[in-house]
């Protein structure tokens, strides 16, 4: 494990800022970047897509397109591209290991792209891209390897998960396995334990702030 990652999920705020980047981004990348959030898709794409047509190899454009369509748009075939182009422009300039300057940039694709090819159940694939990004960053992601496994049948593999991701600690690894352990039982026909865990996983929910 290499470097403490950042959270970027669905936080825009987690997005790599110029401070993080250095003068690796530009201001136009960077204005792209700002500009995604829930009601300004259609700024975020015109400026990433302005980028593009002045440098054809900006990941972070490729990012901030990939972004639009996975969180706004919703069309997680483009959102699958996009990242993964950008991935592959990424890497053929930095590699695959993380870069002091560029690191966020790389852990946001990984975890962008186990989420995309989550969304459209390529479980298998959003194993491989968590697998990757736990090589790479800490916090390990432990409890999002319990949903696709128990998609793939793998119940014991995502029980096991489960359990590893409520010993970190953490309130998202513990809300994360709480649910899919609930999850789990369910689809292997064990509906009294689905019961007992599905309630745990709202006793949580409620005990959490805004619950």
């Amino acid at each position: 494990v290499a470097v403490p990652a950042v959270r970027a999920q669905d936080d825009v705020e987690a997005t790599p800022s110029p401070a993080d980047t250095g003068a690796l981004s530009t201001p136009e990348e960077m204005d792209a970047v700002r500009a995604l959030g829930p009601d300004t898709s259609v700024r975020a794409r015109e400026r990433a897509q302005a980028v593009l047509r002045k440098n054809p190899n900006s990941f972070v454009a490729y990012i901030v397109l990939g972004l639009v369509e996975d969180q706004n748009e919703g069309n997680f075939p483009r959102a699958v591209f996009y990242l993964e182009k950008a991935l592959s422009l990424y890497e053929s300039k930095y590699g695959k290991e993380p870069v002091p300057a560029v690191w966020k940039w790389y852990s946001l694709l990984l975890r962008s792209l186990a989420d995309a090819h989550g969304n459209l159940s390529h479980h298998q694939k959003k194993i491989d891209f968590i697998d990757r990004y736990n090589k790479l960053f800490d916090p390990d992601m432990i409890a999002e390897r319990a949903w696709p496994l128990m998609q793939l049948g793998r119940y014991e593999d995502a029980r096991k998960a489960a359990a590893l991701a409520m010993q970190t600690g953490l309130t998202d690894q513990r809300s994360a396995a709480l649910n899919a352990i609930c999850a789990t039982e369910f689809e292997a026909g064990h509906i009294l334990a689905s019961y007992d865990a599905c309630q745990k996983a709202l006793e949580d929910g409620r005990e959490r702030p805004g619950g």
